[in-house]
C-alpha cells in the first residue's frame, strides 16, 4: 500500500491530458498517477505506549493484504506478526527504524525544552533581594557603551550626515524623525540587502536624537 499511496492518487474529474495514466474506479472517480512520488502522511502512533496500533500501521502499509483480518497471520497481536514477516519486507524495517529514530528526536527536544522553561521559571522566581551578579555588570557595559555613543555624536555635522542619505533612507529617516516630534509610537520594519546603508540610516538616526532631543538612543 505504501508504493501505491505514494505513486497514485484518487481524484474526481477525469484526466484530460493523454500522457496520463489513470483508471476509473466508478462514477466521478479516478485513479490518477501522480507526475512524482509523495511522501505518505499517516497518523504516527507512539512504538512504546500504542504498541498494537504502531505495528498495525506497519502492516497495513507493508504487507499485502485483502482483508485487515489478514494482517495477525494467526498470531495474538499485530507486534508479534510484524516480528515474523519483516524480514520479507525490508522496506517495513527501515521505516520502523526511521519512525523510531524520529520519535527519540522529538522525545529529546521536549526534554530540552522541558529543561529550558524550568531554568527560565527558576530564574523569574529568584527574590528581588538576591544577588544576581551577571546582570548588573551586563546594565553597566551597557550604559557605559550609550555614554561612549553620547560623547562620539555629539559633535557630527548633522546636517553634512543627512546630506549623505539616499533617496529611500531619507523617506525612512523623514518618517521616523516626524513620529519623534511628534510624540508618536512608531514601529517599523526597515529591511534590504548588506551595503545597502541599514547601519548608516541608523548612525544618522542616532546623531539626530542627540542633537535635536538631547537624548541618547540605544540603537
Amino acid at each position: 500500500m505504501y508504493d501505491f499511496a505514494k505513486s497514485f492518487d484518487i481524484v474526481k474529474t477525469k484526466p484530460l491530458r493523454g500522457n496520463i495514466e489513470f483508471y476509473k474506479l466508478g462514477e466521478n472517480k479516478y485513479l490518477r498517477k501522480r507526475k512524482g512520488d509523495c511522501l505518505v502522511n499517516h497518523y504516527k502512533y507512539n512504538a512504546e505506549t500504542q504498541t498494537d496500533k504502531f505495528f498495525f500501521s506497519l502492516l497495513v502499509l507493508f504487507k499485502p493484504w485483502r482483508t485487515t483480518d489478514e494482517l495477525k497471520n494467526q498470531c495474538s497481536n499485530y507486534a508479534e506478526a510484524f516480528s515474523t514477516v519483516k524480514a520479507s519486507i525490508p522496506a517495513a524495517e527501515n521505516y520502523y527504524k526511521k519512525l523510531c529514530e524520529v520519535g527519540e528526536a522529538f522525545e529529546r527536544v521536549e526534554k530540552l525544552v522541558q529543561e529550558k522553561l524550568e531554568g527560565q521559571n527558576s530564574i523569574s522566581n529568584i527574590e528581588p533581594d538576591e544577588p544576581m551578579e551577571c546582570i548588573p555588570l551586563e546594565a553597566c557595559e551597557d550604559t557605559t557603551d550609550l555614554k561612549e555613543m553620547d560623547s562620539n555624536v555629539e559633535h557630527v555635522e548633522l546636517g553634512s550626515i543627512i546630506s549623505k542619505l539616499k533617496n529611500d533612507q531619507q523617506r525612512v529617516f523623514n518618517h521616523i524623525t516626524r513620529a519623534l516630534r511628534q510624540g508618536e509610537s512608531l514601529r517599523m520594519y526597515v529591511s534590504g540587502e548588506g551595503g545597502t546603508g541599514k547601519s548608516f540610516l541608523i548612525y544618522a538616526l542616532r546623531i539626530w536624537v542627540k542633537q535635536e532631543l538631547n537624548k541618547v538612543a540605544a540603537l
